[in-house]
């Protein structure tokens, strides 16, 4: 009986110690490699017509996303996210934006791959956090497209240079790009709600490397708007309340405050679904 029952144990020694294992390992019964999800929240933008306003939202966002999870710290997330972005120098409690008179809104979109970095260890291992901080960065490439509103009409600026001088521009050559890269940063808070699903809340600026978002950003340009009805345009989309002209002096004047880069943002409630493969064969 005694060596019966030794050579059972022996047979299955190999097939005890891999349930033991597995049992003991939880992490690696259920492994969290893949998620994906849909977040909807706001948007805005910090520029040329909103300089100091870094959290006022302009807009609703909306993005989807997938992550692949290294471990409970680290994770990689190419996601694509969309808004609206808009201001409007009448609204401003500034006395020389309100006698430029611009206004502009324009969608954002981006694609961008995130780093993502957990505080805690997060995920439904023995040990592991329901709660986590986090913090992401990487780089993103969005596409934007200002419009203003004058005389009840809505006109795509980027087509009427409103900062090219008569003798540098060129009809129907566009004066900026509309699309450019970004460095997105943020921070947030993720919640385990279950083994499958995730909440999270973040906000996250991008430093634009485009100073083109609103249309605006050095010095108004020398257009004479008797030349044609399109200068005409041209002259008022650029100027829309002759602030320009009652200067009358030889050197250019500041039509944008002459930072470098525009900035956007978006602020997201996020639902995500976890797919979780067992690791183990049986």
């Amino acid at each position: 009986m005694r060596k019966n029952c030794f050579l059972f144990e022996r047979m299955n020694y190999p097939y005890l110690v891999l349930i033991l294992f597995c049992t003991l390992m939880t992490g690696k019964v259920y492994s969290q490699n893949w998620e994906a999800g849909i977040s909807v929240g706001g948007s805005g933008y910090t520029g040329d017509l909103n300089p100091t306003g870094y959290l006022k939202h302009s807009g609703m966002g909306f993005g989807a996303h997938v992550k692949r999870n290294f471990d409970g710290y680290w994770a990689l997330k190419l996601a694509v996210t969309g808004g609206k972005i808009a201001a409007d120098d009448l609204k401003s409690k500034y006395e020389d934006q309100k006698n430029r008179g611009l206004n502009f809104s324009s969608p954002i979109t981006e694609g961008s791959l995130q780093l993502e970095f957990n505080f805690f260890d997060f995920g439904i291992d023995w040990g592991q956090k329901r709660v986590t901080p986090f913090i992401y960065s990487g780089i993103s490439y969005f596409g934007f497209n200002p419009k203003a509103t004058y005389g009840g009409k809505t006109y795509e600026l980027k087509i009427y240079g409103t900062e090219v001088d008569d003798s540098q521009f060129v009809a129907g050559n566009n004066t900026y790009k509309t699309t450019a890269f970004a460095v997105p940063v943020g921070a947030g808070v993720k919640f385990r709600l279950n083994n499958h699903l995730n909440v999270s809340a973040d906000f996250g600026f991008r430093t634009a490397f485009t100073d083109y978002l609103d249309d605006v950003s050095m010095d108004y340009p020398v257009i004479d708007p008797n030349k044609n009805t399109f200068n005409g345009t041209r002259a008022a989309l650029s100027d829309p309340t002759g602030y320009s002209n009652s200067k009358q002096t030889d050197v250019k004047i500041q039509r944008g405050d002459y930072r470098p880069r525009d900035t956007y943002f978006f602020s997201m409630i996020t639902l995500s679904y976890v797919f979780r493969n067992k690791d183990c064969p049986f």
